[in-house]
């Protein structure tokens, strides 16, 4: 009986040692993705400029930007993705006799954090460039075409550049493909 007992026994401690608590989770996980854009004035007189701002909730706000701007885009966990995608349309009172020059100085960085304060990965990456265009050459060069900047963080935190592809930003017919930072616009029938 007493045998019978101390094996009962046994068995009951190790039943009580499964029902430990497991052990504490990881801290929560977020996101932070910084996007600068610095126009040049001629930009802004030679074109209508539309950004996409693609949040890491997966929804996309359309705004007129009409002079340089920030945004900062937090998520609250990985993995996900964000960005700002500018269009440009060429205005029609622009003097065709004249020259422009058109810059575009544009970055985004991307960090993932996890608890409050621990960053896991950052990257940054820009578009710094300037052309020169005359005015009879402003609808080719504004073919349809608008700077990307997009990243992506995976599920163990990695920070690294998005495609554009990857991002339903409401915009009406064509297809859409990322070129050289680009994301330019193509027609099927082209």
């Amino acid at each position: 009986m007493l045998a019978m007992l101390t094996a009962a026994s046994g068995v009951a401690f190790t039943a009580c040692g499964e029902d430990e608590p497991e052990k504490p989770v990881d801290e929560a996980w977020s996101t932070k993705y910084e996007v600068s854009v610095e126009l040049s004035d001629d930009v802004y007189n030679t074109a209508e400029v539309t950004a996409y701002v693609a949040y890491p909730d997966g929804k996309v706000r359309e705004e007129k930007v009409t002079s340089n701007r920030n945004w900062t885009l937090t998520g609250d966990q990985v993995p996900d993705k964000a960005g700002v995608f500018l269009t440009f349309v060429p205005k029609n009172n622009v003097d065709l006799t004249k020259e422009y020059e058109l810059g575009f100085d544009c970055s985004i960085s991307g960090a993932s954090l996890q608890g409050s304060d621990k960053t896991i990965d950052y990257k940054k990456y820009s578009v710094d460039e300037t052309s020169t265009v005359e005015g009879d050459k402003l609808t080719e060069f504004y073919p349809e075409a608008s700077v990307a900047l997009a990243l992506r963080t995976d599920a163990k935190g990695l920070v690294s550049k998005a495609e554009a592809s990857d991002f339903d930003l409401g915009l009406n017919g064509g297809f859409w493909k990322w070129v050289s930072g680009i994301l330019v616009g193509h027609d099927d029938d082209k």
